[in-house]
C-alpha cells in the first residue's frame, strides 16, 4: 500500500514539477471522496518523482504526537537525507506559492478517505525538514 498525500488550496495551483514534487490532477472519483475532508476547494496531488508520496516520513497511528529522538534511527543516511530535503522542498512550495496557506492529507492510495482522525495548524516556517512527518489521516493547516 502506498501513501498519497493531498494538498487543497484557495486558488488552483498549476500542474507541474517542484524539484522532486510534482503536482496532478486529481480523478473526479477521488476529487469527490476528497471534498468531505478539505475546507479548500482547489485539490491537487502530490508525487515524488511522478510516483506515490511514500518517501515523505510518514507514521500509521490513532492520532498525532511530537516527534521524539529515536524515532527514525532505522532509516540509512540517504533516506533520512531524501526525506529532510522532500519536506524541505514541500515547505518551500508553500512558502513561494501560497500565502494563504494549505491543508495537507495523507491517506493510503486504494482507500476511501473520511473524516480526518484530527486536525493540525502550523506555520510552515516552523517545520523542521528534520523531525516532520505524517501520520496517515490527520488534516494538516500549513500557513506561511
Amino acid at each position: 500500500m502506498c501513501l498519497q498525500l493531498y494538498l487543497a488550496t484557495d486558488v488552483p495551483l498549476g500542474l507541474g514539477t517542484f524539484g522532486n514534487l510534482s503536482l496532478e490532477e486529481v480523478e473526479p472519483a477521488r476529487l469527490h471522496e476528497l471534498r468531505q475532508v478539505f475546507s479548500k476547494r482547489s485539490i491537487r496531488y502530490v508525487g515524488v518523482d511522478g510516483s506515490c508520496s511514500c518517501a515523505f516520513r510518514h507514521v500509521l497511528a490513532d492520532g498525532v504526537f511530537e516527534y521524539f529522538d529515536g524515532m527514525f534511527d532505522q532509516e540509512s543516511a540517504e533516506a533520512r537525507g531524501r526525506a529532510e530535503s522532500l519536506t524541505a522542498q514541500l515547505v518551500g512550495l508553500v512558502q513561494a506559492h501560497l500565502p494563504t496557506g494549505v491543508e495537507l492529507y495523507p491517506t493510503w492510495s486504494g482507500e476511501a478517505p473520511c473524516a480526518a482522525k484530527e486536525t493540525v495548524t502550523k506555520s510552515a516556517a516552523q517545520l523542521r525538514p528534520d523531525r516532520f512527518f505524517f501520520v496517515e489521516g490527520v488534516l494538516y493547516r500549513l500557513g506561511c
